[in-house]
């Protein structure tokens, strides 16, 4: 295997803090009273859209364009600051690069919030290709992240492994054809 590509949010990092204060600053705005935390935290990793969904039962698109208007402003001012890398994760991400092994992300987090944070930590340039969110038509499960992936360095799925947390993640391999852990 010569490239693997990771989902960001719980599988390189732990966003749950900024997430949870993102999403409570929307459903407030939005006059929606405050879940549990436990249900909250089972949403960090879906799209604004599901996200707005699995909490509220609402599947009306202008609301949940609102509540992602709301997370997006919020997530602007505190996102990058309330998210830390899993403690092996610079290590593990350095060891890969070091054994020549290609390394990219596909992740429903916006790119340049990723970029953000890899910046800080000083691993951007370990990365040749970041997907986010703002760079597909469709989020997961849907593969298109991986195949921008399989574009960009010109590679058959079997080619590639994804990296990720979720049973989203899994199915996002599965619907590229690329293998998962």
């Amino acid at each position: 295997m010569k490239t693997i590509v990771f989902d960001f949010d719980y599988t390189l990092a732990d966003s749950s803090i900024g997430a949870m204060k993102c999403i409570c600053y929307a459903l407030d705005k939005l006059d929606i009273k405050i879940m549990d935390e436990n249900e909250i935290k089972k949403t960090i990793g879906m799209s604004l859209f599901d996200t707005y969904t699995y909490l509220t039962g609402d599947n009306n698109r202008s609301a949940a364009k609102l509540f992602s208007e709301y997370f997006i402003e919020r997530a602007d001012q505190i996102m990058a600051s309330n998210t830390f890398l899993f403690p092996d994760t610079a290590k593990t991400i350095r060891k890969l690069y070091k054994r020549k092994i290609r390394l990219g992300i596909v992740s429903t987090k916006f790119r340049y919030r990723i970029n953000e944070i890899l910046r800080r930590e000083k691993l951007d340039s370990y990365f040749d290709i970041i997907i986010g969110g703002e760079d597909v038509s469709c989020h997961k499960p849907d593969p298109e992240g991986l195949f921008i992936i399989m574009k960009h360095y010109k590679i058959e799925p079997k080619d590639i492994l994804y990296v990720g947390d979720s049973i989203v993640d899994a199915k996002t391999a599965y619907n590229a054809g690329v293998n998962f852990i």
